[in-house]
């Protein structure tokens, strides 16, 4: 039975999963110490990746890499998002794992980094206005 006062977070996103029978299973958003654990993971494979002379990199050792970066965090990262033992590796498809992926980036990521771009910038202008009014201060006190 469930509580009529309860209200689900509208974050929660639900994708069709497996390989021989669909099941409808959700995705929820990460908590804070969650993404700074994937966020983590996913800085250690990119500095990996720029660790190697990936200018000499050709396709094929390039989605050798990408895919064995995917297949050693996978697992971690379904379990981050779904109840436990709601699915597994084995229950999805590439293309699945791929919607995962995208719904923890537009759930977790895409907003967070369009919200820093703005501070970020936010902070520039209120700096570089304070650059600005120091200098004519500077400039109104030798005249």
């Amino acid at each position: 039975m469930s509580n009529p006062n309860v209200k689900l977070n509208p974050s929660i996103k639900e994708v069709q999963v497996g390989v021989y029978e669909l099941k409808t299973v959700k995705i929820y958003p990460l908590s804070v110490a969650k993404q700074f654990e994937l966020t983590d993971i996913i800085e250690g494979v990119i500095q990996q990746f720029l660790s190697g002379d990936f200018e000499e990199m050709g396709n094929e050792l390039l989605v050798t890499y990408v895919v064995s970066a995917i297949k050693d965090n996978s697992v971690k990262i379904i379990e981050y998002v779904t109840k436990p033992g709601e699915v597994s590796i084995d229950d999805l498809t590439i293309e699945q794992l791929y919607e995962i992926g995208n719904i923890i980036y537009d759930t977790n990521y895409k907003t967070l980094v369009k919200n820093l771009k703005d501070l970020f910038n936010k902070m520039k202008t209120k700096l570089d206005l304070k650059g600005s009014l120091q200098k004519f201060s500077e400039t109104q006190a030798t005249v």
